[in-house]
């Protein structure tokens, strides 16, 4: 649908074709001119979403996020702010000079795949080199305002085992036709991980009440979030009340929240004034239950401010509370801050 907008407008256009896992994922490179030139402006937008989250939360689109509405002005559907608009609008300003042939530094036009989920779109555009960009203007919400920089972010991964004792039990549960568990639903607000202040987490309020829950709890389910990159709208529990495991995952994951918190309340002393919100944020995205161990996903949102060395040593906080209860903790991606100069 982009390409075909970009060539009613009579640009050049060449699709970058790519799958992840059985997804086909596509690039849309537009241009003016025919041939790449030697030095390009780049004007680049990612033209995927986060997930949409439960459809009912869509009051303005009639419960469909993928029907743009206009109401009193303003456009409601998924990625209008982040980040469709700002493609339509670079569209329509490269339109206005498409038949110039004067460039100084002719611009090409990007629409990239998979920023939410790791960049790979824009990676997969500089290894294979398809463009010549010389200078780059990025497409991101921001107030309209000019930001020479961005935070860096990290993607966590989390995975807290079950004791065999557990395993056993929670099989054995499954075969009863009565059984003692209560089961609780946590209701949010969704956001994007990069204003989690915007949001409100289901998975922070559910792990509060797991906190008032006796240490003997075993856990039957733990279900929140869509992915690691938003705020939980909504969250599960299940718990059986009677039962007496030891060693109940309900307390490693309680001590990996404390831990969570825990910098959470360091971040505060860390502010970069270019940015809002100004300290560095950690947000848990994703909890899941398996057969033999919980998946906890987050992402950390690091300002140019932040040394690599101060991030490192956060990072390895966690990673020793995880380790030392036998869970796995590994970083599966990781973008440095940068700050270029104004004048630049």
């Amino acid at each position: 649908y982009a390409a075909e907008l970009c060539r009613q407008r009579g640009l050049h256009v060449e699709l970058q074709q790519d799958f992840v896992g059985d997804v086909e994922n596509i690039n849309v490179i537009a241009r003016p001119v025919s041939e790449r030139p030697s030095m390009e402006l780049l004007l680049q937008t990612h033209l995927d979403t986060v997930e949409p989250g439960p459809f009912a939360l869509w009051t303005q689109t009639e419960c469909n996020p993928f029907d743009a509405t206009i109401v009193d002005g303003k456009i409601y559907g998924l990625g209008t702010a982040d980040v469709k608009l700002d493609y339509l609008c670079k569209l329509e300003a490269l339109t206005s000079f498409a038949a110039d042939t004067k460039w100084k530094l002719p611009p090409v036009l990007v629409g990239t795949y998979g920023e939410e989920s790791g960049m790979q779109g824009a990676l997969r555009l500089i290894r294979k080199n398809k463009i010549s960009a010389k200078m780059a203007l990025i497409g991101e919400p921001s107030d309209l305002r000019l930001i020479g920089g961005a935070k860096g972010f990290a993607s966590v991964e989390i995975r807290v085992p079950f004791t065999a004792e557990e395993i056993a039990y929670r099989q054995e549960h499954n075969l009863r036709e009565s059984t003692s568990t209560q089961s609780k639903l946590f209701i949010g607000k969704a956001a994007h991980s990069s204003m989690p202040h915007l949001g409100e987490s289901a998975v922070t309020k559910m792990l509060e009440y797991l906190e008032q829950m006796p240490d003997s709890v075993t856990l039957m389910e733990i279900d929140g979030g869509v992915n690691y990159n938003s705020v939980p709208s909504h969250a599960l529990l299940e718990i059986d009340v009677v039962s007496n495991t030891t060693k109940p995952i309900v307390a490693k994951i309680l001590q990996i929240n404390v831990a969570v918190k825990s910098l959470d309340k360091e971040f505060q002393h860390y502010a970069d004034k270019d940015f809002f919100p100004s300290q560095p944020t950690l947000n848990i995205g994703l909890i899941r239950t398996f057969e033999d161990h919980v998946l906890i996903a987050g992402s950390c949102r690091i300002p140019p401010s932040i040394t690599n060395e101060t991030y490192e040593s956060w990072m390895s906080k966690l990673r020793v509370v995880c380790e030392g209860m036998g869970a796995q903790f590994r970083v599966t991606d990781y973008k440095k801050p940068f700050r270029t100069n104004d004048n630049s």
